[in-house]
């Protein structure tokens, strides 16, 4: 990988890369935007510190207190999580298991939302799209959200203008067909899987992946008996049209766009399928968030109580998603789904700079069953790191989609996006929140990297102020260290995790 960062760019030397993330496009211009407002400074050939003259603006008594919350996030997450299976337990009534809940829109947020708010029950959960945050975004509760307006989907039906209110007859509806066929085509392939049975260990079972003309799947739709095992899933279509529709300004997503920006994939799909069709036990990908509105349809939801598929009432909970409703899965909430009838879907997999640590737990979890399976093949034993480091990216990539450098990279992205929403806006809290969650990140990865011996923290700023105590973002990462101290500084950008350190959240 070339210095990221040097006094003399005679001395950078382009080299073959290897990853498929542009990692140096990436952490450069994140640097840049850093270096340009002078909250990072150019040391030494190779090496970038935070500039000792950059202060943060000042901490005030609520600015204090939102850090303070930002901090307590993981253990109030599990609090909050344990609340409600316990409240579940004591719920007869399965529709109130699950809050469902009507956004208040502010004046710019209406064309997200529909706002005839008497069309919906007195009785359902009314807030501002701060306090949904609060009280499901940042603490991982599900819940099910009734007004949100994504335009196309009005497109995809016809007879009748979507509904939004529960209970509505979504059998006076039909999918558009026509739409599809004049939009998509109806010689274009889209993918099918094929479902198998079952679980293992709690994980859906892998799919079988074929393809279909649409006019063929729809065809196979029209048969009064469709194949259940049948289902148009995973299909991309978002990127097929690029501006099909506009994310819900609800989701403050960091993750489709850096992927899209870095490496031209999405976890964006539409989902389409037969009655009794199904997505069996899993947690999302990445350990990351979801989002499902129903635009025809309904569906069956079941959420699993921690590694739980049994069927013991106080171990799960199900819930009906209505046409025109939104579906918030949490990071790591177990779940499968069932569609009671023909049902199109539109599902985001998506992350917030808030939430972006549990993307770390997953990697770190996965990191250490790639280590025991390279040492149950002896791999390890290999003298070649560099080639040992590739393979553990490789094999990263391939289990879950992301490896360590990439992780970094979306780390970076977001402290630089915090940070300058908090030096144009100081009086936000939001943006404050954002900020200590991605300087908390950036701890994380900092301890994970640093030896005992120099190890400090954003909070506390300590550490040993040698040359030992850089870390690097390295795209050949040894695992035992993920980000590990080296001495040769022109294939990895280096931080000096004490300078980083006493410059953030000095409180």
């Amino acid at each position: 990988m070339e210095e990221i960062a040097t006094t003399n760019s005679d001395h950078v030397e382009d080299l073959p890369e290897e990853h498929p993330l542009t990692l140096k496009a990436s952490i450069r211009n994140s640097l840049d935007k850093l270096l340009v407002a002078k909250i990072l400074s150019k040391g030494e050939v190779g090496i970038i510190k935070m500039n000792q003259s950059f202060k943060v603006p000042s901490l005030t008594d609520k600015v204090h207190s939102i850090i303070e919350s930002a901090r307590s996030v993981k253990y109030r997450r599990q609090e909050s999580k344990d609340v409600f299976w316990a409240r579940r337990e004591s719920v007869t009534d399965d529709l109130n298991k699950i809050d469902r809940v009507v956004i208040q829109a502010k004046a710019s947020e209406q064309e997200y939302f529909y706002t005839d708010y008497n069309k919906y029950d007195s009785k359902v959960l009314r807030m501002t799209s701060a306090e949904f945050k609060q009280r499901y975004l940042h603490l991982h509760i599900p819940c099910i959200i009734q007004n949100i307006r994504i335009p196309i989907a009005e497109k995809w039906i016809k007879e009748a203008r979507i509904s939004n209110i529960p209970g509505a007859e979504a059998k006076s509806f039909k999918i558009n067909t026509d739409w599809f066929i004049e939009n998509i085509g109806g010689d274009t392939e889209v993918p099918i899987r094929v479902n198998q049975e079952g679980y293992t260990a709690g994980r859906a079972t892998e799919c079988t992946t074929s393809k279909m003309t649409m006019k063929k799947w729809i065809q196979r739709n029209q048969n009064p008996s469709p194949n259940p095992s049948e289902y148009l899933k995973d299909w991309h279509l978002q990127s097929l049209f690029q501006h099909l529709y506009k994310d819900p300004i609800l989701f403050d997503d960091i993750l489709n766009p850096f992927l899209l920006d870095h490496e031209g994939g999405d976890y964006r799909f539409v989902y389409w399928g037969g009655k009794k069709s199904s997505t069996p036990i899993h947690s999302d990908v990445l350990n990351s968030h979801s989002w499902s509105y129903n635009v025809i349809g309904s569906k069956r939801w079941t959420f699993y109580r921690n590694d739980s598929h049994s069927g013991d009432d106080n171990s799960i909970v199900q819930i009906d998603q209505c046409q025109g409703e939104m579906m918030f899965v949490p990071s790591t909430w177990r779940h499968s789904v069932l569609n009671l009838e023909e049902a199109i879907s539109i599902n985001h997999n998506w992350i917030t700079i808030c939430s972006i640590d549990c993307i770390f737990d997953c990697l770190l979890e996965e990191m250490m069953a790639i280590e025991e399976e390279m040492q149950a093949w002896d791999i390890l034993k290999s003298s070649n790191q560099s080639e040992l480091s590739r393979v553990r990216e490789n094999m990263l990539r391939g289990c879950i989609g992301m490896d360590i450098s990439t992780y970094c990279a979306l780390a970076i992205s977001c402290f630089v996006k915090s940070i300058s929403s908090v030096l144009k806006d100081e009086n936000d809290e939001m943006h404050w929140f954002n900020f200590a969650r991605s300087v908390i990140v950036i701890n994380n990865i900092l301890e994970t990297a640093t030896s005992e011996k120099s190890k400090g923290t954003l909070e506390d700023g300590m550490g040993d102020d040698s040359q030992e105590g850089n870390v690097f973002i390295d795209p050949e990462i040894k695992l035992s260290k993920p980000l590990c101290n080296r001495k040769d500084s022109s294939e990895a950008l280096k931080y000096n995790a004490v300078d980083f350190s006493k410059c953030l959240l000095q409180n």
